[in-house]
Formats: structure tokens, sequence, C-alpha cells
């Protein structure tokens, strides 16, 4: 793995780790300008909550890879690292976790999640 792919992915873990945790506020804040601007930190925190409470506590997460692009759809180009987690919850065995990261003058900022 290259090294600007293996930093993004230690910002996406450690940025799912706060989702965990439920400092939704630290996670936000780790979030590209850019989104922050489309909602408040209650906005996310609300959204946050009802996307991942239902599945419970993670009880396993494993890395399973991360490509690099210059696009994304409906957003500037950019250097971007899509990182993709498998993770099990406590009320769902099984899921995808994605993780898009722009690096925003050398820190890698979250712009999408998506679980699958």
């Amino acid at each position: 793995m290259r090294a600007h792919e293996q930093a993004a992915r230690e910002a996406a873990l450690e940025w799912l780790e706060l989702l965990d945790d439920r400092d939704y506020e630290a996670a936000y804040d780790r979030e590209a300008a850019r989104v922050r601007a489309g909602g408040t930190v209650r906005q996310f925190s609300r959204s946050m909550t009802s996307r991942r409470t239902p599945f419970g506590r993670v009880l396993s997460r494993k890395f399973l890879g991360a490509g690099r692009s210059h696009r994304l759809t409906g957003a500037p180009d950019a250097e971007y690292v899509s990182v993709l987690f498998r993770t099990s919850f406590e009320y769902k065995a099984v899921t995808g976790e994605r993780v898009i990261l722009i690096n925003d003058h050398g820190t890698w900022r979250v712009v999408d999640y998506r679980m699958y």
C-alpha cells in the first residue's frame, strides 16, 4: 500500500472509531469544510445516530482495500482515497463501510460515508 493510501486508511479508521464512540462532534470536525458547510454538528449527530444505532456496537472491523482517484461525482477534482472495511455489528452480522477522504493540504478529511 502506498504511503498516501496508508495515511488515508488511518484517518478513515480514526474517524470510524469516533463514530463508534459516539463522539460525533469530533467526527464532524474531521470532515471536509465543504461537507461541514452543508449542515450543523447537531444535524450530523442526528444523522449518524439514526444510521448507526439500530446496528448496535461494533464487534469487529477489517480493512478490505483502498483506491485512489482524482474525480468524485458532484465534487471538484482533487486527491481522493476511498477506503473500504467489512464491519460486524451487534445486530448486523456483516456490512460494508466505505469512507471517502480528500487530501486537504496534507490532512485527510472525510467527504462521504456509506454503509452497505
